[in-house]
């Protein structure tokens, strides 16, 4: 037997192992120190890939029969995503309709057709995508007599059916064959009848073959004997919810449903803006997590028991998706919201922040004045508590983690920056839609609700030695003024570490401020990030331990990406060019699996056991998916805002990896929302002539007062002249890799000038 190639290394387990203990993300800042910065080449071998969703049967970490995860295929419905899933497990061995204790149909090959497919992973060759984005699977399997199996499944919709419909081909090589192999589909349902190559039953079709099957009571199979022929194939239609099926031929029908539902998916893409950057791999991450966040919308999971919104989680999944074009599905996965109990003080003032967000970024009332009455009451609802309390807070209520007292009450910082957040934006679109009234009531109440906020951080914060500020999540709270060191050995500490970025994003804490520097330090010198990625401990266990039978990506010390989408907010309101991309390069290589994007809540990062590949828990994620979005975008266009949440500057590339912007290579940015309106910009390298030329589309952004243009070329090149093809536009530099253009308005068009990098020196 040979032996397999998916064994770890006590090297392996060592370097995560020293990882895990350093307070300091050593393997980021190391990157982050190097000349060209962090690359994906540089850190993609440094952790094994994601795989797992269960190793043994536990509370929500048995999610499929062989432990692999699953992707959701389905269809758009309506603005609010999809309807129907059907859950197609990534090593090509199952599918299941609609959630993991669903309907499930499982697929074995091999001479006597008892081998589950994909069952020895060193003989997996994939999962992968189509064209390495859309929602269609393939991989290729070799069973243990050495024969090769080709798969590609998806999900889409049939006239023949009103049920969504997989789609399974499966190809062999007959000539290949020294012996007959055989395709098993069981299809986990007993009682079935087999007529005209298809099995029905009481709720009508649950499948249809191509020919050549037989059926046994307990299985459909497919023989395959030593052949001249090149290949062989058998396709199989699976109804998600068995009933009406007219005729349809499997096989002749396979090419048209694939042919559309790649049209589907492009020109569903397509309707967004577009963000064009020279990796492959981001591209195709960046098209497949839209589409899978078109699919969720506000749902934080699909096909298991966290189907469900999460608050302000959700709320920066259907975000992201207006700022990549899809405005529409922001507002229905708001409205949604609005609709469902909000009776917590972090709900409200989240559905006024995204409420004032929606109409800023679009310009469109009609959330605002559809739900005026609903975001009145959120409004008067917080006012009321603030005027109502000692220290002129909202309310204590419970801490909102797994690990809470429900009886105790806090004063809770992210909840209380929220709602100021929330009453100070909606304050000003009051003020902007005419309701002059409600603008000033509200912008008065968040100006004194910021003022207690204020009195309480002072009296709660904790300077340490180092430079770095700790800010415990329950303010006026002297019980909770302890530091965690690190922040991650406990579960306490690693609660703390997951909801306090929620603090630092809205803006309460002045960018550049000493007092912003400090939080920054606090969580990179006591162990709050790993490759730019935030760590989690959820048991609180030490680095080396693994609880075996624990829930799937919890069991040792991890991270947990969901939280991240404010910690990248933060790094870039403060200018953490680096960092950012430390955190879009680590969150690309080790946040999702690979080749097919899928992330969870948490991963596990420590070995446990003898498992090489990587555990997560609940997978997939779309607020874990919009990490990814979030910080692309921050990458390439970021705006910053005023007291009162009105646009000031806007920023052009602001943190691009320096490898963008190699010779030869282009950066397009395509109808972009962003607060001052649609923007579009090229960015094309000539670096090897010496220059770089821009070219920016201002003509439907209003009010912009300065743009400026970062350009971080490899070898850190310096400017050393601009020019404009706008006689009257001003520009001076800010520094040697920032233009400055004041006043910038319509068409704008300039080419940079270099001289030798500082290496060339």
């Amino acid at each position: 037997m040979s032996k397999s190639k998916y064994v770890n290394t006590a090297e392996y387990v060592e370097n995560v192992r020293r990882m895990l203990r350093s307070n300091k993300d050593l393997w980021g800042e190391y990157f982050i120190s190097q000349p060209e910065g962090p690359t994906y080449a540089a850190i993609e071998d440094l952790l094994h890939p994601l795989m797992f969703v269960g190793r043994e049967p536990c509370e929500y970490g048995w999610l499929t029969d062989s432990s692999i995860y699953y992707l959701p295929f389905g269809l758009v419905d309506n603005p609010q995503g999809g309807s129907s899933f059907a859950l197609h497990v990534a090593d090509g061995s199952q599918i299941i309709s609609r959630r993991f204790d669903g309907r499930k149909c499982t697929i074995f090959v091999g001479s006597e057709g008892e081998e589950r497919y994909g069952s020895v992973l060193e003989n997996l060759d994939g999962p992968r995508l189509h064209r390495g984005y859309l929602p269609i699977l393939e991989n290729t399997y070799t069973d243990a007599a050495g024969f090769e199996y080709r798969q590609e499944s998806f999900a889409t919709r049939i006239s023949q059916t009103d049920s969504l419909v997989s789609f399974v081909k499966i190809t062999v090589v007959p000539k290949a064959l020294k012996s007959p192999v055989k395709v098993a589909i069981v299809p986990g349902e007993e009682g079935l009848t087999w007529e005209e190559q298809r099995l029905t039953g009481p709720e009508g079709t649950y499948f249809v073959f191509s020919p050549g099957a037989s059926f046994d009571g307990e299985k459909v199979v497919y023989t395959f004997e030593p052949s001249p022929r090149e290949a062989e194939e058998l396709v199989f239609v699976r109804l998600n919810q068995p009933g009406q099926c007219g005729p349809l031929a499997p096989q002749e029908l396979y090419t048209a449903a694939k042919e559309e539902t790649v049209r589907y998916w492009e020109e569903k893409l397509a309707r967004g803006s577009i963000f064009e950057v020279p990796e492959q791999l981001a591209m195709h991450a960046q098209k497949n997590l839209l589409i899978q966040n078109l699919l969720m919308n506000w749902r934080y999971s699909i096909g298991n028991l966290y189907e469900t919104e999460f608050n302000a989680e959700s709320s920066d999944s259907i975000q992201a998706l207006a700022l990549f074009g899809f405005a529409e599905h922001y507002k229905a996965g708001l409205q949604k919201m609005m609709d469902g109990p909000n009776e917590a003080n972090w709900e409200k003032g989240t559905r006024l922040k995204h409420a004032a967000y929606y109409y800023l970024l679009t310009k469109d009332p009609s959330f605002v004045l559809d739900n005026h009455q609903r975001l009145v009451e959120f409004a008067e609802d917080l006012v009321g508590q603030t005027e109502a309390d000692p220290n002129g807070l909202l309310r204590p209520e419970p801490g909102g983690t797994d690990i809470s007292d429900p009886n105790k009450r806090i004063y809770s910082l992210h909840f209380q920056i929220d709602s100021w957040r929330g009453l100070r934006d909606m304050a000003t679109v009051w003020g902007l839609l005419g309701y002059p009234e409600l603008a000033e009531r509200f912008g008065a109440a968040a100006v004194r609700l910021h003022q207690a906020i204020r009195r309480a951080v002072d009296l709660s914060k904790v300077e340490l030695e180092d430079g770095s500020l700790f800010i415990p999540v329950s303010v006026l709270d002297e019980k909770a003024r302890q530091p965690y060191d690190p922040i991650t050995a406990t579960q306490e500490g690693s609660y703390w570490l997951l909801v306090a970025p929620n603090s630092y994003a809205p803006g309460f804490f002045t960018p550049g401020s000493q007092e912003a520097k400090g939080i920054l330090r606090y969580l990179h010198n006591h162990g709050a990030i790993l490759l730019g990625m935030l760590r989690f401990n959820y048991l609180g266990i030490p680095v080396g331990r693994c609880k075996v039978h624990g829930w799937t990506g919890m069991r040792s010390s991890g991270v947990d990406n969901v939280y991240a989408v404010s910690y990248a907010k933060f790094l870039a309101d403060n200018d953490e060019a680096d960092r950012l991309v430390m955190t879009f390069y680590g969150k690309l290589a080790h946040g999702m699996t690979r080749n097919t994007f899928v992330s969870a809540e948490g991963e596990e990062v420590d070995v446990c056991g003898d498992d090489y590949f990587r555990s997560m828990y609940l997978p997939p994620n779309s607020t874990n998916n919009s990490l990814f979005l979030h910080t692309l975008r921050l990458l390439l266009v970021r705006e910053t805002t005023d007291e009162r949440g009105l646009p000031q500057d806007l920023h052009l590339a602001p943190a691009t990896p320096r490898g963008w912007l190699e010779h030869g290579q282009e950066i397009r940015v395509v109808e972009a929302p962003t607060l001052f309106g649609p923007l579009s910009f090229t960015i094309s390298s000539r670096l090897e002539e010496g220059a770089i030329d821009v070219e920016v589309d201002l003509s439907a952004c209003t009010s912009v007062r300065d743009v400026y243009l970062r350009l971080r070329t490899p070898g850190r090149r310096p400017i050393r002249g601009v020019d404009l093809f706008d006689g009257t536009l001003r520009w001076d530099l800010v520094d040697d890799e920032t233009i400055r253009l004041r006043r910038a308005g319509g068409q704008v068009r300039l080419t940079v000038s270099y001289g030798r990098s500082p290496a060339q020196l």
